[in-house]
């Protein structure tokens, strides 16, 4: 469990985990929702892994896209999506 905030100017549409060994992303873990621009949510990766270390893709409102790899998840405590990224 960790908090993913949003301190783009972008709403982010779309955010996809998966442990940085797997050539693939999971599925959407917004599903229909969506994360607006200056927000936060509490995100539960519980996908049954003993791993900690992911990969995490952002899509944001005007279809660019964000990939931050090797993320500790069982360290982190909260992830920040920032313009400067």
């Amino acid at each position: 469990v960790f908090t993913l905030t949003n301190s783009s100017s972008w709403a982010v549409k779309s955010f996809f985990t998966s442990p940085t060994d797997v050539e693939s992303w999971e599925e959407d873990v917004f599903g229909e929702n969506y994360l607006p621009a200056g927000n936060y949510v509490e995100i539960t990766i519980a996908d049954g892994r003993d791993v900690c270390v992911y990969d995490m893709k952002f899509v944001l409102e005007d279809d660019s896209e964000f990939i931050e790899s090797d993320i500790d998840l069982c360290e982190l405590g909260g992830y920040t999506l920032s313009d400067s990224q």
